[in-house]
């Protein structure tokens, strides 16, 4: 069975990195369950609308991809600068001289509780 191609637009939100969504659709074809235009259309409507609530679009797809997921599903790991996020952490330079664990098992959040 051959699939339709489908074709990346040739403008692209800033925030979503093209190599990033190919390997999503790279994935879904693999997986069997290949994406058609529409739906990759839906679903660059998706990640931009994602982002305007907060989530970061690159994120939201790289965990698609490692978990085989045919969507994008938010949660509070994939919002952009929540602090104790994964994004936070990983792009906060105050960070750049703390320890893995030290990290990992920052408890100050739970000060304002």
């Amino acid at each position: 069975m051959t699939h339709k191609q489908i074709y990346l637009p040739l403008i692209l939100h800033d925030s979503i990195d093209r190599d990033t969504l190919q390997s999503f659709i790279d994935m879904r074809s693999d997986g069997k369950k290949p994406m058609t235009q529409r739906a990759l259309d839906m679903l660059i409507k998706k990640l931009s609308r994602l982002e305007a609530q907060g989530h970061c679009p690159n994120l939201l797809l790289e965990k698609s991809i490692i978990g085989s997921y045919q969507d994008v599903y938010p949660d509070d790991s994939t919002r952009k600068h929540v602090p104790g996020s994964f994004v936070a952490i990983h792009t906060d330079k105050s960070w750049a001289n703390v320890s893995f664990m030290e990290k990992h098992t920052d408890k100050s959040w739970r000060k304002g509780l």
